[in-house]
């Protein structure tokens, strides 16, 4: 894997490249092209298809710190999105999800099927109300988001 001179991903052949459309999307962009991600240090993430250039293994504290173009990375598949993150609550310790513990900022999920290894996408994401809200998805799609867009 290398890059080509606009910073998107070129593979040495197609096996795998359609893992990375949504990279490839997202470099150019104009607003997110210059955001990275951060990783949980403790926590065990499945394999993700993503250039590990932009992803840092962080820190809790680190993780938690609101960053303009460097925000917290999840997982979304089709059994939720992790990593939960045990927190002492009322003296018992409970998993709490990214809606929880990211009320009021902004995330990152990545969307792989962890049983086939597909990927559907890499999306942004504001935590509102405990809610998601779209920001912008890039798609693993061939055709372009916009035409998909209503």
């Amino acid at each position: 894997m290398t890059y080509g001179p606009d910073r998107t991903l070129k593979m040495k052949n197609e096996m795998g490249a359609h893992l990375f459309r949504w990279y490839n999307k997202m470099k150019m962009d104009e607003e997110f092209s210059k955001y990275r991600f951060k990783t949980l240090k403790e926590h065990v993430y499945p394999y993700m298809h993503i250039p590990y250039d932009i992803v840092d293994d962080v820190d809790e504290e680190t993780f938690f710190t609101e960053e303009p173009y460097r925000l917290p990375l999840f997982m979304g598949c089709q059994f939720g999105v992790g990593p939960k993150i045990k927190r002492i609550v009322n003296g018992e310790t409970i998993n709490m999800d990214h809606l929880e513990l990211f009320n009021g900022s902004r995330i990152a999920i990545l969307g792989k099927s962890v049983l086939s290894g597909c990927v559907g996408g890499f999306s942004i994401f504001d935590i509102v109300d405990h809610k998601r809200e779209l920001i912008k998805k890039f798609s693993n799609d061939l055709e372009d988001d916009d035409e998909n867009d209503e």
